[in-house]
């Protein structure tokens, strides 16, 4: 019998783990569970998916990582629009392929996937079905200052910032 190496948490390490497969169906599955459970709430379905995810044996799950994405994203659109969405999740997949991303929990950031990213955006496309025409419009409305910046990109850079009571 082999013995799997630990870290400091007495949690299998990210060398001696494998990620499991990619299952369209699985993650289907995650994220209607968590919707079902919230009772169509989507914030309160990102959460339970990411704290399952906290489980240690659901720490290599790839599949409820990804339905936690997908949910996140529907989330994240929720209160900064789908443009603004669209762009924070091109910044974080780029920044996920070059292992530049911060670890939220305590089990391991998830490996880059253009399934995750093809979730989020289908997140973020979902999300915007639900929005009126009118709600979407107002997150696309442009600062005077700074025409390139809308309202939508400023709830997320402000969103995103990092919470200064978790810096050193």
């Amino acid at each position: 019998m082999a013995l799997t190496p630990l870290d400091s948490g007495g949690v299998p390490s990210a060398s001696s783990q494998q990620w499991s497969p990619e299952n369209d169906q699985t993650v289907n599955n995650h994220i209607q569970e968590a919707l079902n459970h919230s009772h169509g709430n989507v914030e309160e379905a990102f959460a339970y998916l990411r704290d399952k995810r906290d489980i240690p044996s659901n720490y290599y799950d790839t599949n409820l990582a990804i339905a936690a994405d997908y949910l996140r994203a529907r989330w994240d659109t929720q209160r900064h629009g789908p443009d603004a969405e669209d762009v924070a999740i091109g910044i974080y997949m780029a920044a996920k392929q070059f292992g530049a991303v911060p670890k939220e929990g305590p089990g391991p950031v998830s490996p880059y996937s253009e399934k995750e990213q093809e979730y989020m955006l289908k997140g973020v496309q979902d999300e915007a079905r639900n929005m009126s025409s009118r709600e979407v419009a107002a997150w696309n409305v442009s600062l005077p200052a700074v025409p390139a910046i809308t309202i939508g990109d400023v709830e997320a850079i402000l969103d995103n910032l990092p919470n200064p009571k978790n810096l050193g």
